[in-house]
């Protein structure tokens, strides 16, 4: 009876070890998603999405989480650390909010970057919301974002 007690168990630990062994290749080898390709569900301009979050930041949180958004806009600044870690920040002259988008590092040098006051769309994941508890303005943050030819 201990024998065939042993090997339920030593069956079942080789059944964990065996899923977590496959999860984590599966998830090794997971690849990102290429916004290239793909359509954003929801177009908006940079003055309608900071109007939105000003009327309900949590509402529209939620709403646009994870959620892959397309942003017409001016270009106020680029920020960028080194080649690969690039940033456009768009915002309109009356807001004191940005939109901080990242851009995706392995196809923002295929192209010509903008320069501050050019109007540019950008399609990217939005991943939050950083409001500012002071009320000195607030950024929504895209990351993996692209620059759309138009």
């Amino acid at each position: 009876m201990k024998k065939k007690a042993t090997f339920y168990t030593l069956f079942i630990v080789l059944l964990i070890i065996t899923a977590v062994g496959l999860y984590a290749l599966i998830e090794y080898n997971r690849k990102s998603i290429d916004l290239t390709n793909t359509k954003a569900a929801y177009m908006l301009s940079a003055k309608e999405i900071i109007q939105e979050f000003a009327i309900s930041d949590t509402a529209s949180n939620s709403k646009y989480l994870s959620q892959i958004i397309s942003i017409t806009g001016k270009v106020q600044s680029i920020d960028s650390a080194n080649k690969y870690a690039l940033t456009i920040v768009l915002a309109e002259p009356d807001q004191q909010t940005s939109i901080r988008c990242s851009m995706d590092s392995t196809v923002y040098l295929l192209y010509t970057m903008p320069k501050a006051g050019m109007d540019v769309t950008i399609k990217g994941i939005y991943t939050g919301y950083n409001a500012d508890d002071l009320g000195l303005g607030a950024d929504i943050i895209l990351n993996k974002c692209i620059l759309i030819k138009e």
